[in-house]
């Protein structure tokens, strides 16, 4: 957590949705990147989700993959060096 900004990687899924919770309470603003169509607690994660202003969701490639075959053309080094600062100048960190 930086400035009270936390990001998650998969913060939908079972373990992770506590700390999003817990987070999210205790006034934090929350950032998650996650593939959330691939888990079965997606509807009861949604509906925490939805309950806070503070918590913002990002959706990964899984589905992009999966259901329409795109790849990326970017390796993911390369394009972690440049999102990883894309969002925490987006976020203020």
């Amino acid at each position: 957590m930086i400035n009270g900004k936390v990001v998650l990687i998969g913060g939908t899924g079972f373990m992770l949705s506590h700390a999003t919770e817990r987070n999210a309470q205790n006034g934090n603003e929350v950032v998650i990147f996650d593939n959330n169509l691939e888990h079965d607690l997606y509807e009861e994660t949604r509906k925490l989700i939805n309950q806070y202003t503070n918590v913002h969701t990002k959706a990964d490639l899984t589905a992009a993959k999966k259901y329409l075959g795109w790849v990326p053309k970017t390796p993911l080094i390369d394009g972690l060096k440049k999102t990883i600062p894309y969002y925490a100048r987006l976020m203020g960190m």
